[in-house]
């Protein structure tokens, strides 16, 4: 029906359905009279790979993607046309709400791992999802419907929550000292698991008994089935896994769940253990109806059995060893006579030894099944086992990936952090968590979460057990939908919105001079556009590494004033300043270093609209050029200074007043960083901005620089320190442009003379500090503070700069910090010396 509309071509066999759909039967008519807001929606969401819908008008009649095709399950394609309360009628009621809360404010939801409990396969499923509502606003600012992304984060969410109940047995593998306390235990353990065994029971006696398996242990949910004789055991004891459909066994009485509404529909009994061991038996456990029994919820099943028969094993093999240790005692006063008896007994006790071991073997052996990385460590962190997952992701063998342990495949650009959380986890005795890029066989790094936790026994750590776990989907999915909206949702629309608008008025226009002027206009609107795609190209490239520099000499004066020149041909209605030294020559990429100064010079004119001059300065400090636009228009507060710099970052204020996605000043920054050179701004709300940047002439680093130290002074280009035996306490002058190396440099050169004159008191003055040194917060904070407290130090005086980039960078470093010291901001040197002569 729909086959000759443009703007629903494409879309693979969702999009056949909807050309194919006599929509005029459905509320939203046929597609001819659909507005425009809508025609643009169905287009974008046809031609994107991210799983997206479409519920339009207050009925939210339903219209969605080929990615997006899965989530109705058995419901699709009927879905399509169908108003979203038809559609999803049992979780409508918890959805109408927020429907129409972004239909009617135009307010944005976002809603991360949500339960939503949908009937999509023939019954009630536990779901969870990632999922955002958006407006579709029209061009003249009505909106017609909501954009739905969306992706299901079920089985992230519930294996998660598995592997917590796994791992909860894995640390008291051989924690019980008997079986009573094996069976406790993981009683324990199952009773929080609830959601996905909603009952057990545990049989289990010892091997040589020739009774059968008695019932050991029952949930409180269980234990009405205590009397019930389960059929299969028989298979099971023999290793194999038996599912029960408990409508085909009618004696089984009938099982309700503490959480959902239904019955349940299947139980699963499950091998304690499949090798040789002391002890045997069968857990009988149940499947929450509100899931279906696939491979994954099997596997899980099958392992905590396993689990829970290593524990009750080895508790098992523990109460031996010491009723054998204690039959050993007794008879040493009779040594001489019960020789004979002794060596039976050690012969046992070898054996038991013996089953011990080969039940850590088939503890590895389960280990090496689980399909993700797996890894344990000594208590100092040395790796001494890794699982065959993780030796095969990592293309070595087992032994060689824990000779190495991770820091071999970790990226490099992670591994610092790394490493230091490792490390504090190692001296803590705490959970290790970290996301880092593990580099794979094929030399493709991708993102891991990696945990780690502590197992403790008798208050000391005898093993760390770690776990990798694969999110590079989940950072690709997490990605791909932040860009995408970003450019959907906002500034694409309205420049294709003017071009279309004004070719209508131009279909319709004989007037030659009207036709030029909307052509004008509409080219004006291409260029916009040209510059957003150019804009996302340049992150694109950025976030990729692929961003490339021609690195030559070239007059930096004549680039700065043609640049000028060029923009204020455009800006015919300011006045650009320009102060500029003579033949500067720099070495750089001439059209990035151009890029910069132009995004600088856009920036002070669009946000200037009623101050018309703009101030440009190029000069030359300490062998560096330092270049900076002032303009006198709205200014930024203080609280946006440190993330103007950002992608797709605006001032909340500017963003509906001033067009643009926010990426100038983030690619400004990254080209700046490239050149080894800093940028900052000075800016007060309502006055105006000032933007600078600093370059080295030369693309290389200095060296010789002098340097006079002594116990009590130390003097450099960047820092004075001196020590005042008066007031007993340290003075640390900063002065110029500071970066990471000025920074720890001087730090490390304010430790020694703490250490080498006892101080307790700091007066840390940065009133001559010009730009940022912002690389740097973190480290002072997290490193030096630390090492500094060791040395002594109690009190910081910090007279900050006037500069609101070296505040950030202060407060931050203050915010971040570790230990105790008291560190005080002031304006005023005598207010700081006041306040540290005051402090005991």
């Amino acid at each position: 029906m729909s086959d000759t509309y443009p703007f629903l071509q494409g879309g693979g066999k969702m999009g056949e359905l909807i050309r194919a759909k006599d929509w005029s039967a459905t509320m939203l008519g046929s597609p001819e009279s659909w507005s425009d807001s809508l025609k643009y929606a169905a287009s974008i969401s046809l031609n994107s790979g991210f799983p997206i819908a479409i519920y339009w008008g207050s009925d939210f009649t339903l219209l969605y993607n080929d990615a997006w095709s899965s989530i109705p399950g058995n419901k699709h394609p009927w879905a399509l046309g169908n108003p979203g309360a038809v559609v999803w009628p049992e979780i409508w009621a918890g959805l109408d709400e927020q429907f129409n809360s972004v239909l009617n404010s135009g307010n944005s939801i976002r809603q991360p791992d949500a339960l939503l409990l949908m009937h999509r396969y023939g019954y009630t499923e536990e779901c969870y999802f990632d999922y955002t509502l958006s407006p579709i606003v029209a061009a003249d600012g009505s909106i017609g419907g909501v954009f739905n992304a969306v992706i299901e984060t079920t089985y992230r969410f519930i294996n998660a929550r598995r592997n917590l109940t796994l791992q909860a047995l894995l640390q008291r593998l051989n924690f019980p000292q008997t079986v009573k306390e094996g069976l406790r235990v993981v009683t324990e353990i199952l009773e929080a698991a609830e959601l996905d065994i909603p009952f057990f029971l545990i049989y289990s006696g010892a091997k040589q008994s020739d009774e059968n398996p008695q019932l050991t242990a029952f949930s409180e949910s269980g234990r009405k089935l205590a009397g019930v004789l389960w059929p299969k055991t028989d298979d099971v004891l023999k290793g194999e896994s038996v599912v029960l459909q408990l409508a085909d066994h009618p004696s089984i009485p009938l099982i309700e769940s503490n959480y959902w509404s239904e019955a349940l529909a299947e139980v699963c009994l499950v091998p304690l253990i499949r090798d040789d061991s002391l002890i045997i038996g069968y857990a009988v456990l149940g499947v929450s109806p509100r899931k279906r029994l696939d491979e994954d919820y099997l596997n899980f099943l099958d392992t905590v059995g396993l689990h829970t028969g290593t524990i009750v094993n080895n508790a098992y093999a523990k109460e031996r060893s010491q009723e054998y240790e204690e039959e050993l005692g007794a008879t040493n006063e009779e040594l001489t006579a019960i020789n004979e008896e002794l060596y039976v007994t050690q012969e046992q006790l070898r054996g038991s030894l013996e089953r011990i071991e080969e039940s850590e073997a088939s503890l590895r052996f389960m280990l090496d099944a689980i399909p993700q990385h797996v890894w344990t460590a000594t208590p100092d962190g040395v790796f001494d086992y890794v699982n065959l997952v993780m030796a095969r992701d990592f293309g070595e063998m087992g032994k060689t990936v824990a000779e190495y342990g991770l820091r071999k495949f970790i990226h490099p650009d992670d591994i610092d952090e790394s490493q230091q959380r490792w490390q504090n986890s190692l001296d803590a005795g705490i959970e290790y968590t970290m996301e880092h890029r593990l580099r794979m066989h094929d030399g493709v790094y991708q993102w891991h979460l990696t945990r780690a936790l502590p197992f403790i026994e008798d208050g000391e750590i005898k093993s760390w057990i770690g776990t990798n776990t694969n999110i590079e989907q989940q950072k690709a999915n997490e990605q791909r939908k932040d860009e995408f909206l970003s450019i959907a949702s906002h500034e694409l629309k309205t420049p294709l919105t003017s071009i279309k608008a004004f070719n209508q008025l131009m279909q319709r226009e004989n007037d030659g001079e009207k036709l030029r002027n909307f052509i004008v206009k509409s080219a004006d609107h291409v260029r916009r556009l040209e510059k957003l795609i150019s804009d996302l190209l340049d992150v694109t490239k950025i976030n990729a590494g692929k961003m490339t520099y021609n690195m030559e000499p070239f007059r930096f004066d004549e680039m700065l004033l043609d640049t000028v020149q060029a923009a204020q041909l455009a800006a015919t209605g300011y006045d650009l300043e320009i102060k500029v030294n003579t033949e500067v020559m720099l070495t750089g990429d001439h059209l990035r270093l151009e890029q910069v100064i132009n995004n600088f010079l856009t920036n002070a004119i669009k946000y200037s609209p009623d101050s018309k001059k703009i101030i440009i300065k190029s000069e030359i400090e300490e062998g560096e050029v330092v270049f900076s636009v002032k303009d006198f228009g709205i200014g930024i507060a203080k609280a946006h200074l440190d993330r103007l710099f950002e992608r797709y970052y605006r001032v909340d204020n500017t963003a509906m007043r001033f067009e643009g996605l926010g990426l100038g000043l983030f690619i400004s920054s990254e080209i700046l960083r490239r050149h080894h050179g800093s940028f900052w701004i000075d800016s007060e709300e309502g006055k105006g901005s000032t933007f600078y940047f600093r370059l080295p002439l030369k693309q290389e680093v200095a060296h010789g620089e002098l340097v006079l130290k002594s116990v009590h002074r130390y003097e450099s280009k960047h820092l004075s320190i001196f020590y005042n035996a008066h007031q007993q306490w340290l003075e640390a002058d900063w002065k110029g442009f500071q970066n990471f190396e000025t920074v720890k440099e001087g730090c490390m050169a304010i430790l020694d003379r703490i250490r080498k004159n006892n101080c307790g008191k700091l007066l840390n003055d940065n009133r001559r500090v010009l730009g940022t040194w912002s690389e740097a917060s973190e480290w002072v904070g997290m490193e030096w503070f630390p090492l500094a407290e060791e040395a002594g130090l109690k009190y910081v005086a910090w007279i900050v700069s006037p500069s609101a980039f070296s505040q950030l960078s202060a407060q931050k470093s203050v915010d971040v910090k570790q230990g105790n010291i008291i560190a005080q901001f002031f304006t005023d040197s005598k207010e700081a010396e006041a306040w540290l002569s005051g402090v005991v």
